[in-house]
């Protein structure tokens, strides 16, 4: 299950605030940032994870359709 993980929880819940990098994803972390990118594209498959790319990078939005509001406030 996806969103049984601590990691993703937390990553769902910094997405409820807005967008960001897997740098700003990695910060609380003491993982790698291709741990935090595997998780990513967990959460990609398992929830509406919408990956935005700019022109230095990509940001991840997380679009709450389907996900119940106690997932995010769990993240917290």
């Amino acid at each position: 299950m996806a969103l049984a993980d601590p990691v993703r929880r937390s990553i769902i819940a910094r997405l409820s605030r807005g967008p960001a990098t897997v740098n700003e994803l990695a910060e609380p972390f003491e993982i790698s940032k291709q741990a935090v990118s595997k998780h990513i594209q967990v959460l990609e498959q398992a929830v509406h994870l919408v990956r935005l790319l700019f022109l230095r990078g990509q940001r991840f939005l997380l679009a709450l359709t389907g996900v119940g509001e106690d997932v995010v406030d769990a993240g917290a």
